[in-house]
C-alpha cells in the first residue's frame, strides 16, 4: 500500500512515480489530494497487482485519463470518499 497526503499533481504523474512499484503495489490511498486533468498523451501504465484504489477528502478538476488508460486487470474497489470532481 502507498499513501499520499496533501499533494497537487495529475493523476498521470502519480502514476508515473509509482510505476517502479507497479508489480507489487497492491493498493493506492490519496488523503486530501488534488488532481488536475491529465495531458493529452497518455501512456498505458500497468499495474497487475493493484486491487483497490481510495480517495478521501481529494478534488479533481477535468479528466483522469490515465486512471481510465491504466492496465488494471485485478482492480476490484475504486472508492471517493468526500471527493469532489468537476469537469
Amino acid at each position: 500500500t502507498v499513501a499520499i497526503a496533501s499533494v497537487y499533481a495529475t493523476m498521470k504523474s502519480l502514476f508515473k512515480l509509482l510505476e517502479s512499484q507497479s508489480n507489487s503495489l497492491e493498493s493506492i490511498v490519496l488523503i486530501h489530494v488534488c488532481l488536475s486533468s491529465d495531458d493529452l498523451t497518455v501512456e498505458t501504465i500497468k499495474f497487475p497487482q493493484l486491487t483497490s484504489i481510495y480517495l478521501n477528502r481529494c478534488h479533481i478538476t477535468g479528466r483522469l485519463e490515465s486512471m481510465l488508460e491504466a492496465d488494471l486487470p485485478k482492480l476490484r474497489q475504486l472508492k471517493l470518499k468526500n471527493t469532489r470532481w468537476q469537469s
